[in-house]
């Protein structure tokens, strides 16, 4: 791990824009159903073009970012086949089987949580991402137990930006839109089963996301 920390201390870290990293904006959140709706809402604020290349991480049973640009060059990441998505089978902790530079917007949502060493992914994301390129995550400050195939981590937006510290940070926040659900676990499994009291199960649900594009130069 020493190495991890020192290789990251002697990265060049870009300052938010978005935030003031030293006094995070806890009562200014965002509130949004669709992470979809959303992201293209932040693509379109910020002059982002529509992308021709889109990669996915994690998208073999909802296509996400493939619905959001049907046009687009399209690939999913993940760690088994699908056969409802085009998928490059590949752990994103161990290397991208794409070339750098080459990919226009990286999306991912709900999947960071699952991944054991984000900090790897983060920097195969970067490698793949071409200048001007964006990446867009959403994932999970506060949510149950729900291991697919493992639970590993929750974030902060300023985590997020720390993760992807090669990038531009154009916006990251919280998004409470879930926050007093009453989240019992659904599985047949019931391994996201949590105890139900008088209050009803898990009543904390926040949410993440991070926008941040690579630098031209």
């Amino acid at each position: 791990m020493r190495s991890i920390f020192a290789a990251k201390i002697g990265r060049k870290h870009r300052m938010s824009v978005a935030f003031n990293v030293k006094h995070p904006a806890l009562f200014n959140v965002e509130s949004f159903k669709s992470p979809q709706e959303f992201c293209l809402k932040l693509l379109q604020k910020y002059g982002i073009a529509t992308p021709r290349v889109v990669v996915e991480i994690g998208g073999s049973v909802g296509a996400n970012a493939h619905q959001m640009f049907p046009d687009s060059d399209y690939a999913n990441l993940d760690l088994a086949d699908s056969d409802k998505v085009k998928t490059i089978v590949c752990d994103v902790t161990k290397g991208i089987p794409l070339e750098p530079n080459s990919v226009d917007l990286l999306y991912s949502n709900d999947a960071f949580e699952h991944i054991s060493k984000p900090w790897l992914a983060a920097q195969n994301i970067e490698k793949i991402l071409r200048p001007g390129g964006v990446v867009f995550i959403g994932t999970l400050f506060a949510w149950r137990y729900h291991p697919v195939p493992g639970d590993y981590w929750r974030y902060t937006h300023q985590g997020l930006v720390e993760l992807f510290d090669e990038l531009e940070c154009l916006e990251a926040n919280f998004n409470a839109f879930h926050r007093r659900e009453d989240a019992r676990g659904h599985w047949g499994s019931k391994r996201d089963h949590v105890p139900v009291d008088m209050l009803g199960g898990w009543r904390e649900n926040w949410k993440v996301y991070y926008l941040g594009r690579k630098p031209l130069a």
